[in-house]
């Protein structure tokens, strides 16, 4: 079942739980470059977990790579005892990270808070936003008032619920928080990819969970123009058309 046997142990053990238990449902793959240690770790699950990490490599610092982001990240806690590494990651919904092993270490640990960011609230963004979509995709010709963010496809206008392509969300708001350090919008949930511009300054664009990114470049104190482009995919035009007569449908497929 393994190569224990061998003298050759697990690459990389996952527990999750306070009973640490063994983690199902985390994919993982190990290399080597001239320099790095590079292990690539994946939540396989749809839910926010909290998973244990033991890597059989020690005296190497480690860092986090996230792709997606482009962004490197300090590892805060850590621990090498007996050639093996361990620490405490938090994992987004199907989120997935690389943990690089990079130049020696001068100890054995590192205890200097956790490897995750502990987001609070500062103003909830979620009403009256007036959304635009492109009629020459069938959608209607006018903006749409949603007082409340709710899936388009969940809306009794046809116009709306079988709309594929982009939408426009905008609206202005008066932010009146403290603007110093990292400021962060999260988007909760979308389908399928959103690209943020705050105050005619692009902030990014998210396609996988955790859907955050930072605006602390473009917020300012006082009044802000926000809008945030959502796209989704053609399947939701298909049904659409599929309840249609051919001589009225925008799609067509085999």
């Amino acid at each position: 079942e393994d190569f224990s046997g061998l003298g050759v142990e697990r690459d990389v053990v996952v527990t999750e739980g306070t009973g640490k238990a063994y983690a199902r449902y985390v994919a993982f793959t190990h290399r080597k470059s001239s320099e790095k240690d590079i292990y690539f770790v994946s939540n396989q699950l749809a839910t926010d977990r909290l998973l244990d990490f033991n890597f059989r490599i020690t005296n190497r610092i480690p860092v986090i790579y996230d792709a997606s982001s482009n962004n490197t990240i300090k590892v805060n806690s850590w621990s090498s005892a007996n050639g093996r590494t361990n620490m405490t990651l938090k994992l987004a919904p199907n989120q997935s990270l690389f943990i690089l092993f990079d130049g020696p270490a001068k100890s054995a640990r590192s205890n200097s808070g956790n490897n995750w960011i502990n987001f609070k609230a500062a103003q909830d963004l979620s009403k009256d936003w007036q959304v635009k979509f492109d009629s020459s995709y069938g959608g209607p010709s006018k903006p749409v008032v949603f007082n409340e963010l709710q899936d388009w496809t969940k809306r009794a206008d046809t116009l709306l619920k079988y709309y594929s392509g982009t939408a426009i969300y905008s609206k202005t708001f008066n932010y009146t928080q403290n603007i110093e350090g990292k400021i962060w919008i999260d988007l909760g949930e979308f389908s399928s990819i959103a690209s943020v511009k705050l105050n005619g300054i692009d902030c990014g664009t998210l396609w996988t969970a955790p859907h955050r990114l930072e605006v602390s470049k473009a917020l300012r104190k006082g009044e802000n123009q926000i809008t945030i482009e959502i796209t989704n995919t053609w399947g939701n035009r298909l049904i659409g058309d599929s309840k249609l007569p051919v001589d009225k449908r925008i799609t067509n497929t085999t």
